[in-house]
């Protein structure tokens, strides 16, 4: 997400600088042909607090520090080395003791800074056996829960006493977003991907515990609602965007109403908050950069009631 972002920002305002600026040269460097580096497929970069980039991969992790990488990966002989499996499955989270949180398919991990090693984390699900499978970390709540899922459920962990740990809902491991509160706090979960066959796509959270269980769209006679959910950006419990298999979609998460955002015609796309007022969104069947006025779309979708 952090890459995405970044690509977005950049797109935006480059054609700005080089218009105001002479000529710039920009100097890219890729570790990729570097000592230690693992050359296979990735999904998550993290650039950290202290200037280090993370880079995921199916064959563990690599650190990155402008000049060379260090390469971490599982050790049977060493139990504070990556568990077992070495494919890195999730984000990266950094918390205000610069420790970074993620998951490999079999366990969360904890990056210990000061030790330069790893601890594992495994829950339990609901009939108290433990989940060897599945892992993803989606979000670190006001620096102090980690929110995961595995093949089984949504998990809110305390990342200072890991032990404790509540099981929000039953869900598989698919990908998702939050929604927060001013204050940081998780009020809502999306679940995205196929919601064909979904009954509960949207958890309402309170205090850190499920209080309604909610399906996506209200659906009229003759309708046909969107069924794959590419991306998702909650705004203020208000209003939800949605990337979908029926291009831009505006959602009202409190009444189910929904509004395919037609008039754009973008198709599949990659969407962005830009500031407290715009989205941006990257149509890939039209190469091409919009931006969209939050309050005006929430009108539309209100009068469409």
């Amino acid at each position: 997400m952090q890459l995405k972002a970044a690509y977005f920002i950049l797109m935006l305002f480059l054609p700005i600088v080089s218009y105001l600026q002479e000529p710039t040269t920009l100097w890219f460097q890729s570790p990729i042909n570097l000592p230690n580096y693992a050359p296979s497929f990735n999904y998550f970069v993290y650039h950290d607090s202290e200037g280090f980039v993370w880079i995921s991969s199916t064959a563990g992790l690599n650190r990155f520090d402008g000049t060379r990488v260090k390469h971490y990966s599982s050790d049977q002989a060493d139990s504070t080395s990556l568990f077992t499996d070495d494919n890195i499955q999730s984000s990266f989270f950094e918390d205000r003791q610069k420790n970074l949180w993620f998951a490999t398919e079999e366990a969360i991990h904890c990056y210990n800074r000061k030790n330069d090693n790893f601890r594992h984390i495994q829950v339990k699900d609901k009939d108290s056996v433990v989940v060897k499978t599945g892992y993803r970390v989606f979000f670190l709540e006001k620096d102090s829960f980690l929110w995961i899922t595995t093949d089984t459920s949504i998990v809110r962990l305390n990342i200072f006493q890991p032990d404790e740990y509540t099981i929000i809902a039953n869900s598989n491991n698919s990908f998702h977003r939050v929604d927060t509160l001013a204050d940081g706090s998780v009020r809502a979960v999306y679940r995205m991907g196929n919601i064909r066959n979904t009954r509960s796509s949207y958890w309402v959270i309170d205090h850190g515990k499920l209080k309604q269980q909610m399906a996506w769209f209200k659906v009229s006679k003759g309708q046909s609602a969107p069924y794959i959910i590419e991306d998702i950006v909650p705004d203020n419990g208000t209003l939800a965007w949605l990337s979908t298999d029926k291009g831009l979609v505006a959602w009202n998460p409190k009444t189910g109403d929904w509004r395919i955002m037609g008039g754009l015609d973008v198709g599949r796309c990659f969407i962005e908050p830009f500031g407290k007022q715009f989205l941006i969104v990257w149509s890939l069947s039209k190469g091409l950069f919009c931006s969209i006025r939050v309050k005006r779309c929430l009108r539309l979708l209100k009068s469409a009631r």
